[in-house]
């Protein structure tokens, strides 16, 4: 027992031992897995920006390669390198005949750029001003018009100065302003394709230098991962081993404390067993004494008596003894043999009265299923006595139906005649009478068109007659007499014109009007006023034009920024969300951001750039989440709602949308509620919510934080 007690505590010293050891392999470890993880992340975010700037940069090198000069010669606007923030101004200058090339001998393409020597007592440039060309790196054929191009600071020095240019001079302004000697003119703002386009240069060649630098970056990325990933995989060998040698210090340490329990119930049973020996042995002394002094008596006592009667009378009882013992096994035996037979017995009749109540269920059921069928065949008995008379009956009733369809069949035959018949007399009736329909209509039309007519002229008449009373207080017979002859050869019509255009004229002569003079005045005043409100509406439609341009100037500088921005984070959150790949977005069909159309362009991983209705739906999906994610870069809403948008991805999409919900939670304050299904989406929510159904047709709503959730898990058990 002192042994087992000494190697327990070994063991057990062991075992705290290795559960140290593996304390410190499970922090190592856990170590090793943070920098790995971070290692990891940076790898992500290194690449992820490498990637961002490579796709950026084939993006912006196929838009600049796209637009080939005439004759497939590159356009002079591809060579001309403008400093930051005087792209406008360049496009400005070269908006005409941006697009071609260099003159070529062998190509000699229909519009190009000749090379002249510069200008021979040039004007000097208008107050003095700094030259464009200091700002601008060109060929050499686009020197002589570099040489006349001037900056000036702001529109109204260009509207001051323009009047002053000389014959090929001209004024520009940083944001796009031009001002030409020949008196054309673009006002600062205007869009425009070039400058558009030397920005996408200046910003291929900006890319283009951080490259390298990116590039290094991810590099560097990939060894420190992959030296985290080493010491991530050395850490969890170690923790491995540390666990199995803990584990096996704890068996051992187990094994022994076992064997020192089992060690210590045998000493405590050896103990109790040692007391009961001493105490039988202690027993034993006392009857040792007792049967001494009983057997000293005995020896007196068979002194005294005759040993061979005493003998022999044990030995008699002791046979009897023995005979009756036999005896009483003998009849133990019998009873129990009689006991176990009777309830066998017991058994077998509870068994029999079991299977005897079983057949007698049976032979009812029997009997029941025996009346049933019996029935069953006397209904059919009855059914078959019944039907065996029906065939004679169809058929009976089938030759008479036969012969009744073959009377009815004439019958209808005899009626078609003579419904035809009558059908052609009812229609040649109801022409004839159509035709009377018609004749009456138009004789009750004629009458009613001459009772109008009659009508018409006695009140006509009446009229007559009434003017005549009342115009020349004379009637129609005596007027007849006094009409003048030339009246007699003009016609109704033309009498009735003449008169009712001279009574037009009296009546529009009016009475005489004694404020003639005060109503025209007061009508000039009206029309002073009229003029004066004329002028001032004029101005006010000019000031209201004047206002919608530049609104829409604003509009479309603010559209323009908020478009670049968009299409900056749109390729970059394409990038993060395909894991590679390329997209842009592009303004089609209109110069002008405001009335222009929208196009989505995308390039997945491995695919070619095209329209975003020629992708799967799954890349359909996620482009539109890319672009709804650019939106809310530009401009972040406090909640947003998302309903289902995972459905169509995979579980590698999924993650790659989750992990960007989170930076756009983190990074924009912004709440996404999602509605999903997805169990890779929910397991990274903070918060879920549902509905369950604890009884039947009762809903209730649930929520589980899981934030919580993981504190609870964190903490240790009470067990």
């Amino acid at each position: 027992l002192t042994q087992a007690r000494t190697q327990t505590a070994e063991a057990e010293a062991e075992a705290i031992t290795a559960t140290s050891s593996r304390d410190m392999a499970e922090a190592a470890r856990a170590d090793t897995d943070a920098a790995r993880s971070a290692a990891t992340t940076a790898f992500a975010e290194a690449d992820a920006a490498h990637r961002r700037l490579q796709a950026e940069i084939e993006a912006l090198d196929a838009i600049l390669s796209a637009e080939a000069g005439p004759s497939g010669a590159q356009p002079v606007l591809d060579r001309v390198r403008a400093e930051v923030g005087f792209e406008a101004a360049a496009a400005a200058l070269l908006d005409h005949g941006a697009d071609a090339p260099e003159d070529d001998a062998t190509t000699q393409p229909p519009r190009a750029w000749r090379t002249f020597p510069p200008l021979i007592n040039a004007a000097p440039p208008p107050a003095d001003l700094p030259s464009l060309a200091i700002h601008i790196e060109a060929p050499t054929a686009l020197h002589r018009r570099l040489s006349l191009a001037f900056l000036v600071t702001d529109a109204a020095e260009g509207d001051r100065l323009a009047p002053h240019l000389c014959p090929g001079q001209c004024l520009l302004t940083r944001d796009g302003g031009l001002w030409r000697w020949d008196g054309f003119t673009v006002r600062p703002g205007a869009p425009s394709a070039a400058a558009k386009r030397l920005e996408q240069g200046n910003r291929l060649r900006a890319l283009q230098v951080h490259l390298p630098q990116r590039q290094h970056d991810r590099d560097a990325a990939i060894t420190a991962r992959d030296t985290a990933i080493a010491a991530a995989t050395t850490a969890q060998d170690v923790e491995r081993a540390a666990r199995e040698a803990a584990r096996t210090a704890e068996s051992r340490a187990t094994q022994a404390r076992s064997e020192r329990e089992r060690l210590q119930r045998e000493t405590l049973d050896a103990e109790d067993r040692l007391n009961r020996l001493t105490d039988s042995r202690f027993a034993l002394l006392a009857e040792h004494v007792e049967a001494e002094a009983a057997l000293s008596a005995i020896t007196e006592d068979r002194d005294d008596r005759d040993l061979p009667a005493i003998q022999a009378a044990v030995a008699t009882t002791r046979d009897a003894t023995a005979a009756a013992r036999a005896n009483a096994l003998n009849a133990r035996a019998a009873r129990d043999a009689n006991l176990r037979e009777t309830e066998a017995r017991r058994n077998r009749l509870t068994a029999l009265e079991t299977e005897d109540r079983a057949w007698t269920e049976r032979q009812k059921a029997a009997r029941e299923f025996r009346d049933s069928l019996t029935q069953r065949h006397r209904d059919a008995e009855v059914e078959r006595a019944s039907l065996r008379a029906r065939p004679q009956e169809m058929s009976d009733r089938r030759t008479r139906l036969t012969t009744e369809m073959e009377a009815a069949e004439q019958a209808r035959r005899a009626a078609d005649d003579s419904l035809a018949i009558k059908d052609s007399a009812l229609r040649a009736a109801d022409a004839r009478q159509k035709e009377a329909d018609r004749a009456a209509a138009t004789a009750r039309e004629d009458r009613v068109r001459a009772e109008a007519t009659l009508e018409r002229r006695s009140q006509a008449c009446h009229e007559i007659e009434a003017r005549c009373r009342e115009y020349l207080n004379c009637t129609m017979i005596s007027l007849d007499a006094s009409i003048d002859p030339r009246f007699a050869e003009m016609s109704a019509t033309e009498i009735m014109e003449r008169a009712e255009r001279r009574t037009a004229e009296r009546e529009r002569l009016g009475p005489v009007n004694l404020r003639a003079e005060i109503e025209a005045d007061d009508v000039g005043k009206q029309i002073e006023g009229l003029i004066t409100e004329r002028t001032d509406l004029l101005s006010a439609i000019a000031r209201l034009r004047q206002g919608i341009a530049e609104l829409n100037r604003e509009g479309q500088a603010r559209l323009q920024r908020s478009f670049e921005t968009v299409n900056q984070a749109f390729q970059e959150i394409f990038t993060t969300l395909f894991g590679g790949g390329r997209a842009y977005l592009s303004l089609i069909e209109n110069d002008d951001p405001l009335a222009a159309g929208l196009e989505i362009m995308a390039s997945p991983p491995g695919k070619r750039l095209q329209l975003l209705s020629l992708l799967s739906g799954g890349e359909q999906a996620l482009t539109a989440l890319a672009l709804l994610f650019a939106v809310f870069h530009s401009n972040p809403a406090p909640i947003c709602i998302l309903d289902e948008v995972d459905a169509p991805l995979d579980d590698a999409n999924v993650d790659r949308f989750c992990t960007l919900l989170t930076e756009m939670t983190r990074d924009r304050q912004t709440r996404f509620l999602v509605i999903t299904h997805h169990r890779m989406t929910m397991a990274r929510m903070d918060r879920l919510f549902g509905v369950t159904m604890a009884e039947r047709g009762i809903s209730q709503l649930v929520s589980v934080d899981l934030k919580v959730a993981e504190t609870f898990h964190a903490q240790p058990s009470l067990a």
